[in-house]
C-alpha cells in the first residue's frame, strides 16, 4: 500500500504542476530574450535560463504537458488494440490464436527501439508521428498479457455457464472476460507507461519526436548537450523530471500489483 500511495502522490504532484503551469510560472515558454541567455538561478528565473534566454522552469513545466499527453495517448491506443487482439486470440483459440500470436511474436522479435526508430524516421520527426510509431509497435505486450488472462478466465465455471445459457461470444467477452482481465492489465499499463515515457524522451533526444521550440524533456536534454560543462542546470532539471515521473509510474504499478494480489495481504491479528 505504501508504494501505491507514494506513486499516487508523486503522480498527482507532477500532473498538478503540469496543469497549473501557467499559474506557477506565467512566463512564455517560447519567449526568446538573448540578453538573459544562460543565466544562473535567480528569483526571476529559479532554474535559470537556456541558450535562448527562455525561462527553464516554465519550459520544464510545459514539457510535462507534452510528455504526459504523449504517454497517455500511447497507453490508450495500446490498451485498446492489445485488449482487442488478446481477447480475440485467447477466447476463440485455434487458427485465430495461432495467426494473431505469430504476428505478435514477429513484432516482439525486433529490439524494442528498432521499429519505433524506423517508423518515426520514415514518417518524419514530430510528436504526432512519434505517438503513432510507439502505439503501433508497443501494443504486443498488452496483447500477450490479455491473452494469458483470457485463457485462464474462459475456463472458469461462470464463463462456461454463460456460454451454455446461450450468451453470444462477443457478449461473453464484454460482460465476463474483459472485466476480470482488467486488473493485471492495469498493473502492466502503469509500469509500461514509465517505459513509454522513457522511449518518448529518448526518441525526442534523437530528434525523432518533439521539434524545437516545443518544450519536451528529451528535446531539452538534446539542446543542453553543448552546455553540459558550464550550465549543468540545463540537463539536471529535465533529467530529474523524467526520473521522478518514471518513478511515480513504477511505484504506482508495483502498488497496484500488491493491492490486487490477495497473497500480499497480511492476515489480521486478533
Amino acid at each position: 500500500m505504501k508504494k501505491f500511495y507514494a506513486g499516487c502522490i508523486l503522480m498527482a504532484i507532477v500532473m498538478g504542476l503540469a496543469v497549473l503551469a501557467p499559474a506557477i510560472s506565467p512566463a512564455d515558454p517560447y519567449a526568446i530574450n538573448m540578453d538573459e541567455k544562460l543565466e544562473e538561478s535567480t528569483w526571476q528565473h529559479p532554474m535559470g535560463t537556456d541558450q535562448l534566454g527562455r525561462d527553464l522552469l516554465t519550459r520544464v513545466l510545459y514539457a510535462a504537458r507534452t510528455s504526459f499527453g504523449a504517454t497517455f495517448a500511447v497507453m490508450v491506443v495500446c490498451l485498446v488494440l492489445g485488449t482487442l487482439v488478446g481477447c480475440v486470440a485467447g477466447f476463440f483459440g485455434g487458427w485465430v490464436d495461432q495467426v494473431l500470436m505469430r504476428f505478435v511474436d514477429i513484432l516482439m522479435a525486433f529490439p524494442s527501439f528498432l521499429l519505433p526508430i524506423a517508423m518515426a524516421g520514415l514518417l518524419g520527426g514530430s510528436m504526432t508521428n512519434l505517438i503513432l510509431a510507439l502505439s503501433l509497435t508497443s501494443w504486443t505486450g498488452y496483447a500477450r498479457m490479455v491473452r494469458g488472462s483470457v485463457l485462464s478466465i474462459k475456463q472458469q465455471l461462470y464463463v462456461e455457464v454463460a456460454v451454455v445459457m446461450g450468451s453470444r461470444r462477443l457478449t461473453t467477452i464484454k460482460n465476463h472476460v474483459i472485466p476480470n482481465a482488467i486488473h493485471p492489465l492495469m498493473v502492466y499499463a502503469a509500469m509500461h507507461s514509465g517505459h513509454t515515457l522513457l522511449a518518448i524522451s529518448g526518441l525526442s533526444f534523437m530528434g525523432l519526436g518533439a521539434q524545437p521550440p516545443t518544450p519536451e524533456w528529451g528535446a531539452m536534454l538534446n539542446e543542453a548537450m553543448t552546455f553540459m560543462g558550464h550550465q549543468p542546470n540545463l540537463f539536471v532539471f529535465p533529467g530529474a523530471a523524467i526520473m521522478v515521473t518514471v518513478l511515480s509510474f513504477n511505484l504506482l504499478g508495483e502498488g497496484l500489483q500488491d493491492l490486487m494480489d490477495p497473497k500480499q495481504h497480511k492476515e489480521v491479528k486478533v
